[in-house]
Formats: C-alpha cells, structure tokens, sequence
C-alpha cells in the first residue's frame, strides 16, 4: 500500500528543519565552517579530476553563451518567485491590520496574480 501523502509531506518537512538547523550551526561554528569548506574544496577537486565540472576558460564560446543563458534564465526565476514571496508577506500583514500605511491602490491580491501570471510566461520563454 502506498505511504500516506501527508505522513511523507510531514517527513519532508522535519528533514528540511533538521537540515536547517544543522547547516546554521555549521555556520555559526568556526571549527565546522573550516571542516566542511575542506570537504566542498575536496569534492570540487575530484570532479575536476573526474572532468565532471568544465572550467568556463576550457568551454567554447557556444558552451559558454549556453552557460550563461541558463544562469540568467534561473536567475530570472529566482527573482519572481522572491517577488511573489515578499508580496505574499505584505498581504499577509495587510491582512492582519498591522499595515498603518494607506492601502495601495490595486489590491495586493490582483497584483500578486498579475505577478505569477508574468512568472509564468517568462518561465515558458526558457
């Protein structure tokens, strides 16, 4: 029998957290900071060596504009979706009367729909 959708979804979300929490206390830890720098350090070596990563100096000049077009294209859609999370905080908080400042003059809905509409289709481009 399949798993229950919501008992995976909620091991999903305690993994993350625990994630979470141990990246954070990496970070804060001098000691662990330097550790697990060694370890990427040593793990981008080995695919160096693997040939697995390709230096931009060692592409061609159509690897490095593909390169760059998917750089751009993530960045794009990381931008949106920013843009929608900040704008789905401000309707949240406008929601909950904390907002003191007049209200704008589209609702914060409407516009939030406008901007994923917009996500989308710049999605669809790339």
């Amino acid at each position: 029998m399949a798993p229950n959708k919501k008992a995976v979804e909620e091991k999903r979300q305690k993994k993350r957290e625990y994630d979470r929490k141990r990246r954070e206390k990496m970070k804060n830890d001098p000691e662990l900071r330097r550790e697990q720098q060694l370890k990427e350090r040593l793990k981008y070596q080995k695919k160096l060596q693997k040939k697995q990563v390709k230096l931009v100096s060692d592409m061609t000049a159509r690897e490095r504009r593909e390169c760059r077009k998917k750089r751009r294209a993530a960045s794009k859609k990381w931008y949106w979706k920013e843009k929608a999370k900040a704008l789905q905080k401000e309707t949240e908080a406008g929601q909950t009367g904390n907002s003191s400042v007049t209200p704008p003059q589209q609702s914060s809905a409407c516009k939030m729909q406008h901007i994923l509409k917009l996500a989308e289709r710049r999605k669809r481009k790339y």
